[in-house]
């Protein structure tokens, strides 16, 4: 059992955005940095120190599951008015990420599955919020009042993904030193394709392999009922 995050007040929303590889959590975040006047952080890579970026302005960033201590340590720094749990279908995330180079970048594969679990299953307390993939590629105007509901300036217009990925890189950097120094060494804009914005579309794997399935019922067996259940259970 872990304890809830200390939060503190703010004027401006800091967001702090927490998924797995392959998610689909970095198109979030881009979808976050469409706040006007707002700095993002789309990818942190994984494993590197979340930065406090201490700014008068709303600010967001995203980073990958890896090890519980890494996400403590992150909040404790960033902290966020906002904590979110970018959740996916783990076949889903397993499929897309084990054709990837970095499938086992910032620990094992297994390892940040199973990590994955646990913050599910500690969300309520780990989390001010779980958003979920498939929710927001079906339905982002409905996540973005979700959002609101949060004190987060998000406008249904950030759909239209008018503020581009070099705009949001160049404001951060001209705002943020650390943002300057460490583009491309520490963050980035993630694997987003912006050709297929601004429309989002919910990408599912077909028929998928049934040891793919069996090796996600034994590192997530919450997700996998959550997800695969005969009564999907509630997020």
């Amino acid at each position: 059992m872990y304890t809830a995050p200390v939060k503190m007040p703010s004027k401006n929303s800091r967001v702090y955005v927490c998924g797995m590889q392959s998610s689909g959590s970095s198109i979030f975040s881009y979808f976050l940095a469409q706040i006007p006047d707002s700095l993002a952080v789309i990818d942190l890579w994984i494993r590197q120190p979340c930065p406090p970026l201490m700014l008068d302005m709303p600010v967001s960033i995203k980073t990958c599951i890896s090890v519980m201590e890494c996400y403590l340590q992150d909040v404790s720094v960033f902290k966020p008015t906002l904590s979110i749990l970018f959740m996916r279908d783990p076949v889903d995330i397993y499929v897309s990420l084990k054709k990837k180079s970095y499938f086992n970048d910032g620990g094992d594969a297994d390892d940040k599955f199973q990590i994955y679990e646990t913050m599910f299953r500690e969300r309520e307390t780990l989390f001010d919020l779980s958003i979920c993939y498939e929710d927001f590629t079906k339905n982002p105007l409905e996540v973005a009042k979700r959002l609101r509901q949060h004190d987060v300036p998000i406008q249904n217009s950030a759909l239209s993904f008018k503020r581009g990925l070099e705009e949001v890189i160049d404001f951060a950097r001209s705002r943020s030193t650390w943002c300057h120094d460490n583009y491309q060494t520490r963050w980035t804009h993630g694997n987003i394709h912006t050709d297929n914005l601004p429309e989002l579309h919910t990408i599912r794997t077909l028929n998928p392999d049934p040891e793919v399935i069996a090796k996600m019922r034994e590192l997530c067996p919450r997700l996998m009922d959550a997800y695969h259940g005969a009564v999907s259970a509630p997020f």
